[in-house]
């Protein structure tokens, strides 16, 4: 049996965690842990790892999420979680971040149709006058 405290990094009884630069760590794995040394097994978290209810009041909180106000109540739900830590804070961070896009999306969408709208009112303007004064009728009693 090879031996646990041998120095090679592939050793499967070497801990599995990589640094964000890109090392492997070298310590032995854990007694109660098959992959991570003390260090590095997991440890409680203090989030709770999935916490459907949240989601569902979040969705249910944000509506359809195509008004501002929509939106607006979905950034208070999340500020609500992340105040009463049900959310963490990295995960609020993106949540808020797609509202600000959705937010933004739905000014442009707003803008795009005002602008429509213009263009579509300046051409008719353009065609009447283009076309001559419309034909009128009286109508006057005898």
């Amino acid at each position: 049996m090879p031996d646990p405290h041998a120095d090679s990094s592939d050793s499967p009884f070497r801990c599995t965690y990589v640094f964000p630069s890109g090392r492997r760590c070298r310590q032995v794995v854990a007694p109660t842990n098959a992959n991570f040394c003390k260090t590095h097994a997991a440890k409680p978290a203090s989030f709770p790892p999935e916490d459907r209810g949240l989601a569902e009041e979040l969705i249910r909180s944000a509506g359809a999420l195509d008004t501002p106000e929509d939106v607006k109540m979905f950034m208070a739900g999340v500020l609500r979680a992340t105040a009463d830590r049900r959310l963490p804070g990295k995960e609020a961070t993106v949540l808020c971040y797609i509202a600000h896009t959705m937010l933004r999306c739905i000014r442009e969408h707003a803008q795009h149709q005002k602008v429509q709208t213009e263009t579509a009112d300046a051409q008719a303007q353009a065609n009447r006058i283009k076309n001559g004064p419309d034909k009128l009728t009286w109508n006057l009693p005898r």
